[in-house]
């Protein structure tokens, strides 16, 4: 299926009332979509662009409220902030908490790059930081730690951010709920 062809149907859809849109997952990617209208139904499913397209765009776009974006959506455009893929967290002490952050960034190269993660608390208190100083043009995802982060015994969840150099702070995040709380 070609970008124009998609966005096309979309714009279609969009003028529908009441359009439901469905995702099918495989693993962390979209691998199929259906969108039903008032009087139309289309799928789609896993195609180079669209799986790009997918992966940058569905989510948010659906949080916007049904088909919000996709229609203009182009999959050309350039991704500008790393995704957090995986978290995994572990006590390795009191109040104290190692992390292994897996980030995606496959736009990397030593021009540009993500250079770093944070982890803080739901409502946006710092609580560490990790810097990156190279590239992973080559390593993609990549895993990096950041060990010994104190944590008050008050808070539960904690949500894992990352960093483009030029762009800072986005992409998509981890919650994640520490252990033993």
């Amino acid at each position: 299926m070609h970008a124009v062809n998609f966005s096309a149907k979309l714009a279609a859809l969009a003028k529908q009332r009441k359009p439901r849109v469905a995702a099918q997952f495989t693993g962390s990617d979209v691998s199929a979509v259906s969108v039903t209208g008032e009087s139309m139904r289309h799928e789609w499913a896993d195609t180079g662009e669209f799986a790009c397209l997918a992966r940058r765009r569905l989510t948010s776009a659906l949080l916007a409220g049904p088909l919000a974006g996709l229609a203009h959506a182009n999959p050309h455009v350039e991704q500008q902030f790393p995704d957090i893929v995986a978290v995994k967290v572990r006590a390795a002490g009191t109040d104290l908490f190692d992390f292994d952050v897996t980030v995606s960034s496959p736009y990397d190269t030593p021009a540009r790059y993500a250079d770093g993660f944070r982890v803080a608390t739901l409502s946006g208190q710092v609580l560490g930081e990790r810097k990156l100083l190279h590239d992973h043009q080559d390593e993609q995802p990549f895993t990096r730690d950041l060990h010994g982060l104190r944590i008050d015994k008050s808070i539960k969840r904690v949500v894992v951010q990352g960093r483009d150099q030029r762009f800072g702070y986005g992409g998509r995040s981890f919650q994640v709920t520490l252990p033993g709380r």
